[in-house]
Parts: C-alpha cells; sequence; structure tokens
C-alpha cells in the first residue's frame, strides 16, 4: 500500500500543504513546533478516521478556519482510489472515497504508528494497553471493533443507571443491562483472545530478534473476570454473568460497572519480570516496538500488503541494531515517514526523499 498524493488543508498549522511522497522513505525534518508531528497527525487521520493526539477530533481545526480537510490518492493493489476526510466544528465528520460518501467504520487503509507516547504503552495506565487491543491490533478482526463499541454503548447505559437512577424498582432494568453487557462483554473477550493467539507469537520472535535471544518476552492477558478453564463462550457467559451478580452490590455503592474488559490488562515480562515495574527504557522501547513490527508483519501475512509507517520524532532515538530492523522493513517495500530534528537524516537514509516544515509549510529539500 503506498500513498501517492496527500492534500492537507486546514489542518491545524498546515493550510494548504500538498506533495508526492516518496514511495519508501520520507524524511520530514524541522525545528521544534513548526508542524512535523502535524503533518503525521494529518496522515494518520486520513488513513484512521481519528487523530491519535487530540481529546476531540474537531481539536485539529486550524484556528482561523471552521473545517479541516485531508486528502489522499492510495494505491493498493494496483489500484489508486481518493480518500478524503473532513471534519467541522461540530465535531461531524464526513468521509469519502472516490467522491463516494462511506462511513467511519469503512476506513481500512492500516498505518502503523510509533511515538515517543507509545513507552505509555508499558509505563502508562491499563487504558493505554486496552487502547491498542481496540485500535490498533483489532484493525485485523472486522467485527471487532463494532463489537467494542456496541459493548461501550451498553457500559455507558449501565453505568448511568447505577449512578444516577437505580432504585429497587430498577432491579430489572438492570438485568436487562447486564444480560447484554455480559453478551457483548464475552464476545469482546473472545475476539481479544483471538487477536492476542495471532500477535503475541510474533511479538516474541521480533523481541528475540532484537535482544539476540538474551532476552525472553512473555505477554499474557489479564482479566477482571475469573477466566481460567472457561473453554467456550456458554461457560465464558457464565462466569462473567456470575461475577457481575457477586459484585451487584458493590456497583450500586459506587456508581459503576466494576469488572468487564473495560477494566482488563495486560502484562509484559522479561526474562519472568514485569518490565513495567524493573525493565529498563531500553527494554520498554524494545517491547514496544516488537509490538508494533508484529502489527507490520500481522497485516503482511493477512493481506500481502506493507502498511504505511508512521515514526514521530523516535528513530534516531534508537540503537542501530533496532534501526536496522526498521530499515529492514522499509528495504521491503513498506512506504516510511520519519519526523526528527535531526538534519543529517539523509547520511543515514540514502534513498528517500526529504523535506523541511517550517511554520507550517513544507518544502523538499533538494
Amino acid at each position: 500500500m503506498q500513498l501517492l498524493e496527500i492534500d492537507v488543508n486546514m489542518f491545524r498549522n498546515h493550510i494548504n500543504t500538498k506533495f508526492k511522497p516518496h514511495s519508501l522513505l520520507n524524511i520530514i525534518t524541522g525545528k521544534n513546533a513548526q508542524g512535523k508531528t502535524n503533518l503525521i497527525e494529518a496522515i494518520f487521520f486520513n488513513l484512521t478516521g481519528y487523530s491519535y493526539r487530540a481529546n476531540s477530533d474537531k481539536e485539529v481545526i486550524n484556528w482561523n478556519s471552521d473545517y479541516a480537510k485531508v486528502t489522499t490518492v492510495i494505491s493498493k493493489n494496483n489500484i489508486d482510489y481518493k480518500q478524503s476526510i473532513v471534519i467541522n466544528k461540530d465535531g461531524k465528520k464526513s468521509i469519502f472515497v472516490n467522491n463516494v460518501k462511506k462511513k467511519i467504520r469503512d476506513v481500512r487503509s492500516c498505518v502503523v504508528l510509533f511515538t515517543p507516547n507509545d513507552l505509555e504503552l508499558i509505563k502508562g495506565s491499563s487504558t493505554a494497553r486496552r487502547n491498542f487491543l481496540d485500535k490498533e491490533a483489532g484493525f485485523f478482526f472486522d467485527k471487532y471493533q463494532d463489537c467494542v463499541c456496541q459493548y461501550n454503548r451498553v457500559l455507558y447505559h449501565r453505568n448511568h443507571l447505577l449512578k444516577n437512577t437505580y432504585d429497587k424498582k430498577s432491579h430489572l432494568e438492570l438485568d436487562a443491562w447486564t444480560n447484554q453487557l455480559v453478551s457483548l462483554g464475552t464476545d469482546v473477550l473472545l475476539q481479544r483472545f483471538e487477536i492476542l493467539k495471532a500477535i503475541i507469537p510474533i511479538a516474541i520472535k521480533w523481541h528475540s530478534i532484537m535482544t539476540k535471544d538474551s532476552e525472553k518476552l512473555e505477554i499474557h492477558y489479564l482479566s477482571s473476570v475469573e477466566i481460567e478453564g472457561a473453554l467456550n463462550e456458554f461457560e465464558l457467559k457464565s462466569k462473567f454473568l456470575n461475577a457481575l451478580k457477586h459484585v451487584r452490590e458493590k456497583e450500586i455503592k459506587k456508581g459503576y460497572t466494576v469488572i468487564g474488559p473495560h477494566r482488563d490488562d495486560l502484562i509484559f515480562l522479561v526474562n519472568g519480570k514485569d518490565v513495567k515495574i524493573f525493565g529498563s527504557q531500553g527494554q520498554q522501547r524494545t517491547v514496544v516496538l516488537s509490538l508494533k513490527l508484529a502489527l507490520i508483519s500481522l497485516y503482511k501475512n493477512n493481506y500481502g500488503l506493507s502498511p504505511i509507517l508512521l515514526l514521530d520524532d523516535v528513530f534516531f532515538e534508537l540503537d542501530e541494531d533496532r534501526q536496522e530492523m526498521l530499515l529492514c522493513q522499509i528495504e521491503k517495500g513498506m512506504q516510511t515517514f520519519i519526523t526528527t530534528n535531526n538534519f543529517k537524516a539523509s547520511s543515514i537514509l540514502k534513498d528517500c526523499s526529504e523535506y523541511i516544515v517550517e511554520n507550517g509549510r513544507l518544502s523538499l529539500i533538494s
């Protein structure tokens, strides 16, 4: 998969940025706060339908505009198509493919993103790890993200009942929301197990390569529902329902749902130790990179295509071995965009286009 053209309008400080990127390497240089990361964000926004930086997507709109628009021409399996996404001040998003309006969930262009904040996947709260499952790894499973959305909708209504309106007369209503939560939550859990079954062996393999077999990675799913021995959908639903019955009084007092997939977590062990607690920053970064490389491999295995790789201010923080891992992927035909304030980037990466961003304006460096 490749981006043939990129057109960014009124997206943060990029008023009108249009260019035809290199088929492999694109290095975007410039001083801090000039718009390098904004450009990476715009590409991600077009390919996924959401911003990875904003609390609300409408934050990407330029102060002097009432909309932001990002358009790309994408080549996939030798077929070119034009994809545009527009967001207005009211937060309404519209997406068009070849000028035909589509739903946001129809955006299926794969992108793998690596930013300094990705260390939060290890060091941060469980929310970061669930987001990795739901938004990144979950991309490869067609029905998963819809299932998560439905689960979150039911969770919202159940929490609202618990917090605001629950009384003795609400018992039957709570039972109804609980049954829906159990049904959808079981689907989320089963699909998460499939996601992890696919990605864990690949991540472990990459981790072994990068550490030259000196460190062993383990990844475990930590469920708020006791799932040991739950071998099928019926058993898992039963365990989930019984667990909710046992915590009902606690939930009524607290005013929210205390167990379920929305409370689950992942733990990463290196040589048997929790890397969040005992790992060095180098070990933590290696685990994150292993997961990102696993996403790349998974996409290639599933679709026979390379995704778009976005590296926001991280490449030159990696040691030579880890740089080599990424360069190896690029050499296999993966289009990559790298931001850096290192103006000597092209001395390391030869076959590329190098750009400089100054105050939201992109220029090709000759």
